[in-house]
């Protein structure tokens, strides 16, 4: 496995391939996280959901982040290397 390479500063802080959030996009998710953390911590609590699905979930959304992760790895270094 090779060491990982080092992004120059001119490539890492490009701002065009960064997602940009509204104002209004920030607000919603200011204001809605303290109510989902709390009926996610009830769900827990009341056992609503089976935590053997909980995990199968957690692990599926880590594969697609690993993946989607990969491929903007792959992409990047495709552009740099071109």
């Amino acid at each position: 496995m090779e060491k990982d390479k080092i992004i120059p500063k001119s490539i890492s802080s490009r701002i065009e391939y960064k997602k940009k959030f509204s104002f209004l996009e920030m607000y919603r998710a200011f204001v809605y996280v303290p109510r989902a953390m709390l009926t996610l911590i009830r769900n827990k609590k009341s056992k609503l959901v089976d935590k053997q699905f909980v995990e199968r979930l957690q692990l599926a959304v880590t594969e697609v982040t690993v993946v989607l992760h990969a491929r903007m790895h792959m992409l990047k270094w495709h552009f740099v290397k071109v």
